[in-house]
């Protein structure tokens, strides 16, 4: 039990780690080999674990977690969003996102988010599929490629530029910028 608008640290190397209605202040919490399960509305939340399950519900407008190879899961977080993880998949379901960063190795990247106006969204992966599902009334230009993995968009592409194993285009007049690559991942954009 803590003060609203305390900010919290914890830190564990094998126990679970659950913070629950954490309200106003910043949340950094690390563990090596237990899960975090969190929900909060803070200032800013700083994750990292190693081999644990990483559960993150809530509202930050600054949200960081890293992990190496335990599972993300967020919701509700908007604002600015950087992801990285080695092997651990990532389920993402956000708000309005102005500036997100995702990074991966072998892990799956699935995201559905909103993109405020002059927002910037990257995703990177090595072999990790990346699903990113956003509004059919987004305005983005999107860029991604993949060296070896397919490129599928449910977006009607204007303006389309076609390379090997990359694509360019435009919807809604193009205001945010969204760019995606893998090496030989496969990269889906859908919309909703």
């Amino acid at each position: 039990m803590v003060p609203e608008g305390a900010s919290v640290e914890t830190e564990s190397v094998s126990a679970d780690i659950y913070i629950d209605g954490l309200s106003g202040g910043r949340l950094s919490s690390s563990s090596v080999s237990g899960d975090l399960e969190v929900s909060a509305t803070s200032s800013a939340v700083e994750i990292e674990s190693v081999s644990g399950d990483v559960v993150l519900e809530g509202s930050s407008p600054e949200t960081s977690v890293e992990s190496v190879s335990g599972e993300i899961e967020l919701r509700g977080i908007y604002g600015e969003l950087g992801i990285a993880t080695v092997s651990g998949d990532v389920d993402i379901d956000a708000g309005e996102l102005s500036d997100a960063r995702f990074e991966t190795v072998s892990g799956d990247l699935t995201i559905s988010a909103s993109l405020s106006d002059g927002a910037r969204l990257s995703a990177e992966s090595m072999s990790g599929d990346v699903s990113l599902t956003l509004p059919s009334s987004v305005s983005a230009r999107f860029e991604a490629s993949s060296f070896s993995g397919d490129i599928d968009s449910e977006f009607r592409e204007h303006d389309n530029h076609h390379s090997g194993n990359s694509v360019e285009f435009s919807v809604g007049g193009g205001s945010a910028r969204v760019r995606l690559e893998s090496f030989s991942a496969d990269i889906e954009i859908n919309s909703n």
